[in-house]
């Protein structure tokens, strides 16, 4: 019988394939690792960066990295401790928890939420009523009351700021209605801050009235304006917010400032190190009336109505250039507020117009003192009731 013929041996395909994939696969990875590799080394060297200066250097707080130049100036002058934080929003903002700090001639205390009221707010009340006062060291109450740095506990307890008074005044007259009035203010801030911090946490608040003060920082000048260098939109608040968690980038920043002053010391043939040199208004006359437009805008979508109150000032004859625009924003912003029916209150006597009549209501050129508190909260509560805002409160019309 004749065999078969056997059948020729194939080599399994599997076998014949499986090296090159194992090549392909080992060349994948170490190209991945290539290119990654680089990547790794810069994350451990800047971690090592970041652990360096936190062990070796001191501790810089985030206000160093948020502001600078003359702000940082007027926030730090004549502070006996550390009285303000950095703020991602805007920029600088109270400490929280302060009891009795003292800052350029002013005592005070913060609650837990970095306002002047030492007490905790919680949420709105049943049936109650809540007053937003919203603005800058007038509406916080510089020096008042006036205190002396060698004697900061020293001071009248019986001198408030208008918003303590005006709480004063409603919750008398409505012994039956939780009342609350919030000093919702920091020394140096603008309309764009003002506007800024409502837009966060007016929804915290819940506001029924809203009063907006602003007028001296608006018209004072910077190298950039605030819509610049405050820029409130998410990605700049997140990426201010990021760089404020590494020391490295705040040292990095902090020098990179010094050498920019040098160069600059230099060019000009100058031993003075110019931390600012000003040259716009931190909110130009069309923006803060904007800004305030804005705000009485974003209190009437909340169910809360708004009275804004002309600026402050004493005399045209201390600073003319000065006096001149405040006059010029006050008129632009009264002129705008009656266009668009928005209740606007301003007090004669605390203007330049009054002087010098009206110098014993002004502890100086920009800030009244008391006895100017107590006038604004008398003419804000007659101007309630005449134009039926807080209707359903007893506004008597003499509130004493």
């Amino acid at each position: 019988m004749k065999s078969s013929p056997s059948k020729p041996e194939v080599p399994e395909l599997k076998e014949s394939i499986a090296p090159g994939k194992k090549t392909r696969k080992r060349s994948l990875r170490r190209r991945i690792i290539f290119y990654l590799f680089p990547y790794l080394v810069l994350i451990i060297l800047l971690l090592g960066i970041e652990l360096g200066t936190r062990v070796f250097l001191p501790h810089v707080p985030s206000l160093d990295l948020y502001v600078r130049g003359q702000d940082r100036i007027n926030i730090e002058s004549y502070q006996q401790e550390r009285t303000f934080e950095g703020d991602a929003t805007l920029g600088w903002k109270l400490m929280p928890n302060l009891e009795n700090r003292w800052w350029d001639y002013t005592t005070f205390s913060t609650n837990s939420l970095g306002i002047r009221p030492d007490r905790e707010i919680g949420s709105k009340p049943h049936n109650g009523i809540r007053v937003l006062c919203l603005g800058d060291s007038v509406t916080f109450g510089y020096r008042v009351p006036e205190s002396f740095p060698e004697a900061p506990l020293n001071f009248n307890r019986d001198h408030h700021p208008y918003p303590v008074l005006l709480e004063q005044m409603l919750a008398d007259n409505n012994p039956d209605r939780p009342v609350e009035v919030l000093n919702l203010s920091t020394p140096g801030y603008t309309t764009h801050q003002g506007l800024a911090w409502l837009r966060r946490d007016i929804e915290k608040f819940k506001p029924d009235l809203i009063t907006v003060n602003f007028g001296w920082n608006d018209t004072d000048h910077r190298p950039q304006s605030d819509r610049l260098s405050i820029p409130t939109d998410r990605w700049n608040i997140t990426r201010r917010w990021l760089s404020a968690q590494s020391q490295a980038v705040i040292y990095a920043s902090r020098w990179l400032e010094s050498s920019l002053q040098k160069i600059g010391v230099a060019k000009n043939k100058s031993d003075q190190v110019l931390p600012w040199q000003p040259n716009v208004r931190r909110v130009s006359e069309a923006e803060y009336v904007e800004n305030i437009l804005a705000i009485a805008d974003l209190a009437q979508k909340h169910d809360a109505r708004v009275v804004v109150i002309g600026q402050v000032y004493r005399d045209s004859k201390t600073n003319p250039d000065q006096a001149r625009l405040i006059t010029q924003y006050r008129r632009s912003l009264a002129t705008s507020m009656k266009e668009h029916n928005i209740p606007y209150l301003e007090i004669p006597e605390l203007t330049e117009a009054a002087n010098p009549e009206n110098a014993g209501l002004f502890g100086e050129l920009i800030h009244p003192n008391y006895i100017g508190h107590q006038l604004m909260a008398d003419r804000l509560w007659q101007f309630l009731a005449e134009q039926g805002i807080l209707a359903d409160l007893e506004l008597n019309a003499n509130p004493s």
